[in-house]
């Protein structure tokens, strides 16, 4: 079994940059193919790390040893275990949930209060108070007009409790506002700002923290590199056959099948030159 300090260790021997290891994105091989792919070169590396003679049928080699010297029988036995922790994952902690009741009920709440606010100010005789309450109520609405997000939901209940704060005055208790209402108002606040802080947490720390899985590819990605090299210069003439098996036979098709659209692609039309002035040929000229 391979441990993740080993992994950790391991990963920067062949030239993995801290930011490249972990990346999902960082190979154009799906990781079925890759991991199918690795378990073959290790099968290769067990019997032809090390010189082989010749015979009848199969020229001999020096070893990919010969060619790099990290090339090593243990190196097989390495591609097998990283093989088997990018299987089993990472046993990596999903974020931690949103509330979902928590946002419910804020959703609930900032429409029952917008609501009751409107409703005063339209049935209220014109004033300043009013005119300025009016003037709050649409500016919250153009910048909060539909919240259904977490992060959406806590600016709105942060303009909703400035709302009740400013004007419960000119208000005053009525159904949908009261100090409760900015009491409750505050206590969702306060429950989705916290549960955002924790997923903001555990997302830094897994952009900072890449998975067992996620090393264990990588280091995969720069062993499978480091044997398809050596194998160009040990297998690239004398056997052309081994060299296939290291190398990856989905990137051939696919380079193959990019050439086939390209030859199969119309050649782009001459255009002619846009302003282009033809002179006219005087009369009587030869």
């Amino acid at each position: 079994m391979v441990s993740r300090s080993a992994l950790r260790s391991s990963a920067p021997v062949l030239g993995a940059s801290p930011s490249s290891v972990g990346s999902p994105g960082s190979s154009a091989v799906p990781i079925r193919v890759l991991l199918e792919e690795a378990r073959g070169v290790a099968g290769v590396v067990a019997e032809h790390h090390a010189a082989v003679t010749g015979t009848p049928e199969f020229a001999g080699h020096e070893g990919l040893s010969a060619a790099d010297p990290e090339i090593h029988p243990g190196l097989g036995t390495e591609l097998l275990a990283l093989c088997a922790v990018v299987e089993a994952g990472g046993g990596r902690r999903g974020l931690p949930p949103l509330p979902k009741l928590a946002m419910k009920s804020a959703a609930s709440l900032l429409v029952q209060v917008v609501r009751a606010f409107r409703h005063f100010a339209k049935i209220t005789e014109e004033g300043p108070a009013v005119g300025r309450l009016v003037t709050a109520l649409d500016a919250h609405a153009r910048k909060h007009p539909r919240p259904r997000s977490a992060e959406a939901l806590v600016a709105a209940l942060a303009s909703v409790d400035s709302l009740l704060r400013d004007h419960f005055a000119t208000v005053g208790r009525r159904p949908g506002i009261s100090e409760a209402s900015r009491e409750e108002a505050a206590a969702l606040h306060a429950t989705l700002t916290r549960a955002l802080a924790e997923r903001a947490e555990q997302q830094k720390f897994h952009a900072s923290t890449p998975s067992n899985a996620m090393v264990a590819r990588a280091r995969i990605e720069a062993l499978l590199g480091v044997v398809r090299k050596a194998a160009l210069v040990t297998f690239g003439v004398a056997r052309p056959d081994l060299y296939r098996k290291v190398t990856s036979q989905y990137q051939r098709d696919a380079r193959r099948a990019c050439r086939t659209r390209a030859k199969s692609e119309p050649p782009p039309r001459k255009s002619s030159v846009v302003g282009a002035v033809v002179g006219r040929r005087k009369r009587g000229a030869s």
